[in-house]
């Protein structure tokens, strides 16, 4: 007598090899999609660090005051990032919303190109944990303002800004050294909530930054 047949539950050879071969397709479509993603965001850290740099050496050499102003943008619009200088050397700007076209001022220039962060966007603090930060007291965002950066259809506006005095300080307003100032970087369409993020911070006293990031 027969015993009847039972189903198997487990998988065949075939099935399984046929699971195997779409992860190893998800994995090759997955991972250099990640990769860019970092490499997106290291060459955005790459840029904005660079700047700040620059405008803190040039602040100091020029004897004058330098503003980095940036782009703090929605999902999907690339972030932006301009150095403008005073030129006569005197602290003019008025810490506020008040527009402020560069273009036609008698007092502000516009110190080499606006710089484009491709696929990353700047926002006013990190929303994901970076283990590697520290948690600190008394860190600022960069402060509101309005800039104009050209003309016509060619106008840029820029609605964050911090400013490097003639003595390589840091600040986001005038007569203030706060201790930090953070700027954040995320992909350009990413949520807040996104792990992939990382953090520019200034120290207010020397100017210099560092970069946090995951």
């Amino acid at each position: 007598m027969s015993c009847p047949t039972i189903a198997s539950k487990a998988f065949s050879l075939v099935e399984l090899l046929c699971v195997i071969a779409v992860i190893a397709i998800l994995t090759t479509v997955s991972i250099p999609a990640l990769r860019g993603r970092a490499n997106d965001m290291n060459a955005g850290l790459h840029v904005a660090g660079g700047v700040m740099e620059f405008a803190r050496q040039y602040a100091i050499s020029q004897n004058t005051y330098v503003w980095v102003a940036v782009r703090s943008s929605t999902s999907g619009e690339d972030g932006r990032i301009a150095v403008i200088a005073s030129k006569d050397g005197t602290d003019l700007l008025s810490w506020s919303s008040a527009s402020t076209d560069v273009a036609s001022s008698t007092d502000l220039e516009l110190v080499g190109p606006v710089r484009t962060l491709p696929r990353v966007r700047v926002v006013d603090a990190a929303t994901a944990s970076i283990p590697s930060m520290p948690a600190v007291s008394g860190a600022v965002k960069m402060a509101e303002v309005d800039f104009q950066v050209g003309s016509g259809s060619g106008s840029q506006n820029f609605n964050r800004a911090v400013q490097f005095t003639p003595t390589g300080e840091a600040r986001v307003t005038s007569g203030v050294v706060d201790r930090y100032i953070d700027m954040a970087l995320l992909p350009h369409q990413a949520a807040l909530t996104d792990p992939n993020q990382a953090v520019i911070r200034i120290f207010g006293l020397t100017g210099k930054s560092v970069v946090y990031r995951n």
